[in-house]
């Protein structure tokens, strides 16, 4: 599922469940595989998976990561006078995800019926 944070210029993909074959060996490589989600960035693509589907807190836990490193990248690092920032752009992503989550239930229903 991919989406972008339009006014950084960003794109992501968020996966979930079992890894694709291509992506097994570069999230496999990784320390945190062990845990139950890992964000990564490849080329100018940012990565979030989640192992869990249902796991909400991954989901939010690995989205915050994505968010600290654009706006890091930019510059703007965490503090009490960015905090907004973070706090908007964290819930834009969050939005986007469970927008397209939604999609794709939607479509999923509909070729089962």
């Amino acid at each position: 599922m991919d989406f972008k944070i339009d006014v950084f210029d960003t794109d992501i993909t968020y996966l979930e469940g079992e890894l694709s074959d291509d992506l097994r060996p570069i999230i496999e490589g990784k320390d945190s595989y062990k845990n139950k989600g890992i964000t990564i960035k490849l080329k100018k693509r940012y990565i979030i998976w989640v192992e869990n589907p249902d796991d909400i807190s991954s989901m939010v836990h690995e989205s915050f990561h994505v968010v600290c490193k654009v706006l890091d990248e930019r510059g703007i690092h965490l503090n009490s006078s960015t905090e907004e920032i973070y706090a908007y752009t964290l819930g834009y992503v969050i939005n986007q995800i469970q927008r397209l989550k939604n999609e794709q239930k939607k479509l999923h229903s509909t070729k089962t019926n």
